[in-house]
């Protein structure tokens, strides 16, 4: 029973950690477009470098994220 439980726990973790890394992905796509369309707009580049910043942050929690899972 312990076995059964476990697997359900893994399988239960594999797939929240595939939806949190779909949801990172989905997030870093709209700040590359919205640091395209500030780019294009306004020339200002504190806003341009904390969306950078952002976007990495967020490539850093899906690779820790995919890292833990396997």
């Amino acid at each position: 029973m312990d076995k059964n439980n476990s697997n359900n726990k893994k399988t239960l973790n594999n797939t929240l950690i595939n939806i949190i890394n779909f949801i990172g992905l989905i997030i870093i796509l709209s700040g590359v477009i919205a640091t395209i369309y500030i780019w294009t707009k306004s020339r200002n580049y504190i806003v341009i470098a904390a969306l950078v910043l952002s976007i990495l942050g967020a490539a850093l929690n899906i690779y820790l994220l995919s890292k833990e899972k396997n």
